[in-house]
């Protein structure tokens, strides 16, 4: 089942909003889309993922960016969402 929640948090409080992400994977809400108000969850396993939020000194579309992000999924990280 599908869960949407609406909420805001400011860029400077990206810690604020990783711990909530962690704490709705804790109760077996997995984040599988997000916009600046809106997220989307899909009911899992609790805790099976932590989630990160990366602020990019470019846009994704960035060669630089670009190349980080096809590092991290070659590490094994998978990105859920980007702003801009």
């Amino acid at each position: 089942m599908r869960h949407i929640v609406y909420r805001f948090f400011t860029i400077g409080s990206y810690e604020k909003e990783e711990k909530w992400l962690y704490e709705m994977s804790a109760k077996g809400l997995q984040l599988i889309a997000a916009n600046a108000l809106r997220y989307e969850f899909e009911e899992g396993a609790r805790g099976e993922y932590v989630y990160r939020l990366e602020l990019l000194e470019h846009l994704p579309s960035h060669p630089e960016s670009a190349a980080y992000l096809r590092f991290l999924e070659e590490t094994g990280v998978g990105q859920v969402a980007s702003y801009l």
